[in-house]
This record gives C-alpha cells, sequence and structure tokens, in this order.
C-alpha cells in the first residue's frame, strides 16, 4: 500500500512523499556509556571554516567566506604561511579573519571534508574533536560486488592528511580523539540527533580494514551519541560513492537529493536509493521529505554536482558549472532554504566526483546556543490550547536570558504576537498556543539568547522562514 504525506516545514514549502511501509531504524547495539553525547549537524552554527594552502578554490569563494567566518587554513611550512597571509591581503581579506595550522600536506590536503574531524559535545556540554582513519579512497561498484580497488596503485600519499586533524585541534586547544574506523567526510552525513547515513561502500571499507559493522555501530553510539546509522545503496557504476556528490541532508527532516536526466547511466542508480530513503524514518518518526535539485549533464557526461554544497550559518555556497542549469539550480536551493542568502561559485577545478563541500569544512562554534524543535504534525486537531516544546542548549555555559527565551507566531494573515517560554525539564522549554480559530493555519518560531551575544532563532532565519501547523475544524 502507497502513502502520501504532506508536511509544510516553512512558508511557501510543502512536500509530498509517497513511501512504502517504513522500516525500524537499526537500534544502537549498545548504548553509550554517557548519555547525551551529540555530534554537531553541518547546518548548526559555525566560527570558521577548514581549508587547504595552496588554494583550490576559486578567489570570489575564500573572499566571501572570510566575510563572515574565520579561514582556519593548512600550510606546510612558514614560506607557505607568508605565501597564503599576502595573498589573502591583496583580496583585501582581514588578517585576524585567517588562522594558519602548520602540518604536513599529503595528496589528500585541499580535502579537509574527508581528513577533517568531526565536533561532539559530551553530556556535560564540553567539546572535543573526533576524528576518524584516512588510508586511502577505495572505488566500490554496484549492488552486491563488494569490490574494493585502491586507488594506491596510483602512489597516492594520504598519510599526512590522515594526521594533519591533530595539529588542527592543536591550533584550537581542544582535545581530540582518533577513533578506529574510516569516516571520510564526504561519505558521512550526521544530522545532530543520533543518526547518520553513508554510502554501503563505507561499511565495506570498514570491513577491509577488520572493522565489523557491529563494532563499527558500537564505536558510533559511544563516540559520537549516533544510535541509528543508515547505508545507502552504492550509485555509481564504479567510484568512491560520496554521498555528498548525491544528496544533501538540509535539517533532521529533509533530504535533498541529485536527478540526473532520464538517459544518463546513473539515472536508475540514483532513483534506487531515492526508493530506499523512502522506507526509513527520521528522528521525528516520519518519512523522510525527499526534494529534488536537476543534475544535468557538463563536458558530455559529468553531472552538475550541485549538492556539494556547504551551509554555513545563514549562507549557502554552490558549486556553479557555467552552464544554463546554475540558475535554476540556485532557485531550487532558494525554495528548499528559505532565508538563506545563496550564492554561486564558478571554477574550472570543480569535479563530478567532488567540489565545493569536499574542499570547504565547518569549524562548529564550541559554545553554539543550540534550539532544536519537535515539529508537531503539519495538521493537528483543533484545541482550546496547543502546547510546543523547544530544546535549548547553552554550550558555552555563559546563561540563558530568560526575557529572550520566546515564541513568536501567529495565525497566518494576523499580526505577531510574543510568548514567554515556561521551563519544562532540562534544557527543555514550553508554550501554549490559545485563541487559535478552526480550520486556521498558524506560524511560529523560537528566539533564544544567551550572556555570551549569542542570539539563534529556529528555524534558523527566521522570521523568514518559520514553522507552519494547520488546524482542523
Amino acid at each position: 500500500m502507497r502513502v502520501i504525506l504532506v508536511c509544510v516545514t516553512a512558508v511557501g514549502l510543502a512536500v509530498a512523499t509517497a513511501f512504502a511501509q517504513p522500516m525500524a531504524p537499526l537500534p544502537c547495539p549498545a548504548p553509550p556509556p554517557t548519555r547525551g553525547v551529540r555530534v554537531a549537524a553541518e547546518w548548526e552554527p559555525v566560527v570558521g571554516v577548514l581549508i587547504g594552502w595552496p588554494l583550490k578554490l576559486p578567489r570570489a569563494l575564500v573572499v566571501e567566506l572570510a566575510r563572515d567566518v574565520d579561514l582556519h587554513v593548512t600550510v606546510r611550512d612558514e614560506r607557505d604561511q607568508r605565501r597564503a597571509a599576502r595573498t589573502f591581503a591583496d583580496w583585501g581579506i582581514d588578517p585576524d579573519r585567517v588562522r594558519f595550522v602548520t602540518t604536513g600536506q599529503g595528496t589528500g590536503y585541499y580535502l579537509p571534508r574527508d581528513w577533517g574531524p568531526f565536533a561532539v559535545f559530551d553530556a556535560a556540554g564540553r567539546y572535543r574533536l573526533v576524528d576518524g582513519l584516512l588510508r586511502d579512497y577505495p572505488l566500490g561498484g554496484l549492488g552486491g560486488l563488494r569490490r574494493l580497488s585502491p586507488t594506491n596503485v596510483l602512489r597516492l600519499n594520504y598519510r599526512p592528511d590522515d594526521q594533519a586533524s591533530a595539529a588542527f585541534a592543536r591550533s584550537l586547544g581542544v582535545e581530540r580523539v582518533e577513533v578506529p574506523v574510516s569516516l571520510t567526510g564526504g561519505n558521512v552525513v550526521f544530522d545532530g540527533h543520533g543518526t547518520g547515513f553513508a554510502s554501503r561502500l563505507l561499511l565495506e571499507e570498514n570491513e577491509a580494514m577488520g572493522v565489523s559493522e557491529a563494532e563499527f555501530r558500537r564505536i558510533l553510539c559511544r563516540e559520537f551519541g549516533v544510535t541509528r546509522f543508515h547505508f545507502l545503496p552504492n550509485f555509481e557504476r564504479l567510484g568512491i560513492q560520496h554521498v555528498d556528490c548525491l544528496f544533501k541532508l538540509l535539517d533532521e527532516e529533509r533530504v535533498l537529493v541529485k536527478r540526473p536526466p532520464a538517459d544518463h547511466p546513473l539515472h536508475g542508480h540514483v532513483e534506487h536509493v531515492i526508493d530506499h530513503l523512502r522506507t526509513l524514518t527520521n528522528p521525528r518518526g516520519r518519512s523522510y521529505q525527499i526534494l529534488r535539485i536537476d543534475t544535468p549533464r557538463y563536458l558530455l557526461f559529468k553531472l552538475a554536482n550541485y549538492t556539494n554544497a556547504v551551509i554555513a550559518n545563514r549562507r549557502i555556497y554552490v558549486p556553479l558549472f557555467d552552464i544554463p542549469a546554475d540558475a535554476a539550480a540556485l532557485e531550487t536551493w532558494r525554495q528548499a532554504m528559505p532565508g538563506y542568502e545563496v550564492l554561486g561559485f564558478s571554477y574550472d577545478g570543480w569535479s563530478f566526483t567532488d567540489a565545493l563541500h569536499c574542499r570547504v569544512r565547518g569549524v562548529w562554534d564550541p559554545a553554539m546556543l543550540y534550539l532544536s524543535h519537535p515539529r508537531p504534525p503539519a495538521c493537528v486537531p483543533w484545541a482550546a490550547a496547543i502546547p510546543l516544546a523547544v530544546q535549548v542548549r547553552d554550550y558555552g555555559g555563559a546563561g540563558l536570558l530568560a526575557d529572550r527565551l520566546t515564541l513568536t507566531w501567529r495565525v497566518r494573515g494576523d499580526g505577531w504576537r510574543v510568548e514567554s517560554l515556561r521551563p519544562g525539564g532540562v534544557d527543555k522549554f514550553q508554550a501554549t498556543l490559545t485563541g487559535v480559530p478552526p480550520g486556521a493555519t498558524v506560524e511560529y518560531y523560537f528566539t533564544a539568547a544567551s550572556a555570551s551575544g549569542r542570539h539563534e532563532t529556529t528555524p534558523r532565519t527566521a522570521p523568514l522562514a518559520v514553522y507552519a501547523l494547520s488546524v482542523g475544524r
């Protein structure tokens, strides 16, 4: 039986997703010894980005990044640092925005997404970097081939890149933990709510390293707080199968997936992944909302890699390929992420197997103000009082400002109302909608601020984007 689910998550954005009977998420084989461990999602607050010198990025992108966040730049030695500093100064970049990290550089030095560490908060809110192993970029095929063709036959050297995370952690002055599994960043996505994704190649790669699936899941539970990890079907006939070239997780409930032309050899394989995604439930117990972005050909057979983009605070950086479809891709991003500033960057060095996301890695805010709202269904029965809840975590420990913890809401078409949030448990707050007429649509968002000067909303770009729910008659 097929079911149609319609959910509204932002003004003007409604997605209908057809899906088969969802399967239960795989349980964590062993619960984390410390409750509350959480790995940050990519869309959470960042204070910088990690990139490698010599640059394999367009000048315009680096300049735009530096306007919003710090640049953490890996260099081999003082000579490279001087060259980089002169270049950034010539480009008008504020030197206070640049932090250099001296470290060994291997073949993949410019791909910090793959070798860089993940930001993890423990139950007490302490911040650390957790780092996997990068040994190589194995190639995998479709279906049950389980074929690994190491690229080291080309004598590529990724050992210095694998060790670069240690130097980066030292430069930040934070603890680093290395785990004995492969977690190549372009093939790993976390949602900040205990869920991870990768292509099946990551499972095969770890098994080839002697790490069983059960052990892999135990380590993800213990070190990342990840209790659900989904291995998606490989989607390339033969390739590195990195999921950032396949889809982009927009939040814990929505995923943006590439759509190759119907006559492209990868079209059917991508649709197979879509079928698999439709069997999964998100952390809220609902089907994932699946959005699509057209990825046409360029240079004969290559696909425009628009999902290989970076979300950094309230900006989205998208690779462009100097083809007519670029404009439509940017508009797709804007429709999917209302309120975000969506910027596109052409560069003749982008590849259909790696692009902007692979070469830029977020540096998450250790003192972030974290908000999470368990959205109700898009339609709820009418009631005199409709409760809403939000989690607010001040990881910096400066203290929340009580008078800045608010719910802002309105019946669509009316003026905004502001309600103070009430404590509802540890890091949890509540508010109640009253006086909502039957049949109305309510739009709302939450706001929080801390003594550190941080201010956040959920949705992140409110009031340009808001939550919406319809009330029954």
